[in-house]
């Protein structure tokens, strides 16, 4: 009635009792031992929950080679077919698992020494298939007179792949680091050496007569009086900064400097996060020497661009002089009423004359716009074109020439007006010599247009014209694209010197005795005055 449980039995025991047969009973209450085996039943079931959840592969084995037990892991590990695990043989089971092993009898003389101790243990057992296990070894305590074993095993096989792989990665980068031409350092965060070249061993051993070793602080290998500026270019490398520095650096083993390039640049993890500094030196030595010898070089270039500007400016105004006297003299032979034919004499003299005159100030041109620098103001087109076609009325043939100046000058446009001046005069002269005296009238179109950031000029004729095979030639020196040109084929290459000193472009089409339109296009450099 109280819910006890009480098993009970009868032995058949018979008695003889006031002349009757009877029947003795006896129970026994064994509800505590009822309820300790279920318990320990109970625990038995978490337990083997516990060891068939867990990922590793266990095994328990007594003194005597006997498997006390085992998860499911395990034989999931091993391969073990259901059929040798229902054979419950020992034996037939530790055949199978050696079959599987490259060197199973390493494998058995680790075991029977592992036996003769209590000490634990740890290896890796490589399989047939290529499959590379963790095996870990403890001792196991059963009961006061009964030990055993308990192994475990763990399939690392991708882990150790992986590591192989990083292993190999880390020795190729390295062999690579330390096979780099250039003297390179790794450094850490606090300036320990994590790697370094070849080469960078070699620099510092020559020049600090120190040896790098990965650990050491790389600054305590340097000399004192460079520490500071290396200590900064380190610092701003580990906040992302790149510094480089030029370095005239002593060799203590020739006693002479040799030059340096040095860059650092912050060392990036695959995360993106600055795990130290990459110290990259390169050898200019050759490079200063060559910089140096190009220095002086530019230097005695520039005396003698000079001295020839010189000589040229005087050369040229020491031929003029003569020449205006010449031009006089024929003025004066002139008022005495020479006859045709001497009159005809004196032309050909002045024309000769005039030619060799133009020459010179062509000469005297290039020489001005090669040396002077660029001086910017503002430009009054209206008022430089007005110059320019004032100083060409005295060539031959600008009475029939019908000039269409259009220019559209709103925004204001800042140049060099001597280089200008040079363009729009040779372009000018060019219309007026240029003419086609065969057609009834010669037209020389300009127009002009400045913008906020260039000026855009044309030019644009119908004269005599260019012929297409003389085209990509007209702007070398001294070329002529006809035998009666009037210059001496400096006039188109002094003018496209000049726009280029400015900066701009010119282009030119022409149609062989119809056209020609040069176009020119110069950047506004816009004044701050």
């Amino acid at each position: 009635k109280d819910k006890r449980k009480i098993p009970y039995y009868f032995n058949g025991w018979k008695i003889e009792y006031e002349n009757q047969t009877c029947l003795i009973g006896v129970g026994i209450d064994i509800a505590e031992r009822k309820k300790a085996e279920d318990e320990l039943r109970e625990s038995e079931i978490y337990l083997r929950g516990i060891l068939d959840s867990t990922t590793d592969g266990i095994l328990a084995i007594d003194t005597n080679g006997k498997v006390i037990s085992s998860n499911n892991r395990f034989k999931e590990l091993w391969h073990i077919p259901e059929e040798l695990i229902a054979l419950k043989d020992d034996h037939a089971l530790l055949t199978y698992v050696l079959s599987q092993l490259v060197d199973p009898e390493e494998f058995l003389r680790k075991v029977e020494d592992l036996y003769r101790s209590d000490r634990t243990d740890f290896d890796i057992l490589q399989f047939k298939d290529g499959r590379i296990f963790e095996r870990h070894y403890n001792p196991l305590v059963l009961s006061k007179n009964r030990v055993g074993k308990v192994w475990s095993f763990r399939d690392a096989t991708d882990r150790k792949k992986a590591e192989e792989k990083l292993r190999n990665s880390e020795n190729k980068l390295r062999a690579f680091f330390r096979s780099m031409p250039d003297a390179s350092v790794l450094l850490g965060r606090n300036f320990e050496i994590l790697a370094f070249s070849d080469a960078g061993y070699d620099l510092n051993a020559s020049t600090y007569g120190t040896e790098l070793h990965e650990g050491d602080i790389f600054i305590d290998k340097i000399f004192p009086e460079v520490r500071p500026l290396i200590i900064e270019f380190i610092l701003k490398a580990l906040n992302g900064e790149i510094s480089k520095g030029e370095f005239p650096i002593p060799n203590i083993k020739t006693g002479h400097s040799v030059w340096w390039l040095a860059v650092f640049m912050p060392a990036y993890d695959s995360d993106g996060n600055i795990f130290g500094v990459v110290a990259n030196s390169t050898n200019i030595n050759e490079l200063k020497r060559a910089e140096l010898k190009l220095k002086k070089q530019f230097e005695e270039l520039q005396k003698t661009n000079h001295e020839l500007d010189r000589f040229v400016y005087s050369a040229s105004h020491d031929l003029r002089a003569p020449l205006s006297s010449i031009l006089g003299l024929i003025n004066v032979a002139e008022l005495e009423a020479p006859t045709p034919a001497f009159k005809k004499y004196l032309d050909m003299i002045r024309s000769s004359i005039n030619r060799l005159d133009g020459f010179i100030k062509d000469i005297l041109t290039y020489s001005r716009n090669s040396r002077m620098d660029v001086h910017l103001e503002k430009i009054n087109f209206h008022e430089l074109m007005g110059l320019i076609q004032n100083s060409l009325i005295p060539i031959i043939g600008a009475e029939r020439l019908k000039v269409s100046l259009e220019i559209n000058d709103d925004v204001y446009f800042y140049s060099d007006k001597d280089r200008l001046e040079i363009i729009l005069n040779n372009l000018f002269s060019n219309g007026l010599k240029y003419q086609d005296f065969h057609k009834e009238s010669s037209r020389l179109s300009i127009h002009i247009a400045t913008l906020v950031d260039k000026v855009e000029i044309r030019f644009s004729d119908n004269g005599i014209g260019i012929g297409e095979k003389h085209l990509d030639k007209i702007f070398n020196m001294f070329y002529r694209a006809t035998a009666n040109a009037k210059g001496a084929g400096l006039g188109l290459f002094i003018a496209k010197e000049a726009v280029i000193k400015l900066g701009g472009t010119i282009n030119v089409e022409s149609e062989f005795g119809l056209s020609t339109t040069f176009e020119i296009t110069i950047p506004n450099s816009t004044s701050n005055s």
